[in-house]
């Protein structure tokens, strides 16, 4: 979820004007402190009742079941609490648009880019390598490759790579499905605990964090695109979309 701050929030002349409003009508003491418990507006001529306030007068204020601060006062103080949990997610709402219209950006940029730089490549090295480049400035990675099926040997290739030395043929299988020992090549995936994933074997296990998507033509599967993280990465969506963008039949040499 996006941070989101209370003290920001109520900094807002609009909703401060709202807030202190309704404050007046229901005629009572009020807090109001951030997550941290620092006072963010009070009012001052109600100040002295709230000497007798103690933690049942304490009120979570939520944006999607995150508390963010605390209203602290009376019953009539709960007014308050939902009002600023009505804000709050409002304000969440606002970012997540703002996220979304920003990955609408940078998903036709990067497609932009690899559209205008891929026929220059006329190696599928070359092409793998601008894969990993383009990838790179998206999302986060201590190493990556670009694996290829070798159709005379029916094992993995690694064309291109970054980062440190590892081998993730090892865990990567010839198949368009998971299994057992590792993940199959023709489908998409993201695994934020590798450490704590059966299907990896022990000398994979200073990966913590995956995302990986299929490398396809029009005539079917090619290979993968994979980042790994060493340190814990919580991979997105999003960043499987990147991947999974790259890696679409279009953009892939047959």
């Amino acid at each position: 979820m996006a941070s989101i701050s209370l003290k920001k929030i109520i900094s807002k002349p609009k909703a401060l004007g709202v807030i202190s409003q309704l404050i007046d009508a229901i005629d009572t003491a009020v807090q109001i402190e951030d997550i941290h418990g620092k006072l963010l507006l009070d009012n001052p001529r109600k100040i002295p009742i709230l000497g007798r306030c103690n933690l049942a007068n304490k009120y979570p204020v939520e944006a999607r079941g995150q508390v963010i601060g605390w209203v602290k006062g009376d019953q009539k103080a709960i007014a308050i609490k939902e009002l600023l949990n009505y804000l709050a997610n409002q304000e969440l709402e606002k970012k997540d648009l703002g996220s979304a219209i920003l990955d609408q950006y940078r998903e036709i940029n990067l497609l932009y880019r690899v559209s205008e730089r891929i026929p220059s490549c006329l190696e599928l090295s070359a092409i793998a390598q601008l894969f990993l480049d383009e990838a790179r400035r998206l999302i986060p990675g201590d190493c990556g490759s670009v694996l290829l099926i070798n159709s005379e040997t029916e094992q993995l290739d690694i064309i291109s790579a970054f980062g440190k030395q590892y081998n993730p043929t090892e865990f990567f299988q010839l198949s368009n499905s998971n299994t057992k020992n590792g993940l199959g090549i023709g489908k998409a995936d993201i695994v934020n605990q590798v450490q704590d994933d059966p299907r990896f074997i022990a000398s994979v296990k200073s990966i913590n964090s995956l995302v990986c998507a299929p490398l396809k033509t029009q005539k079917g599967l090619l290979g993968l695109i994979n980042f790994c993280s060493e340190k814990p990465v919580n991979y997105t969506a999003q960043d499987l979309k990147f991947l999974t963008i790259l890696g679409a039949p279009s953009r892939t040499a047959s």
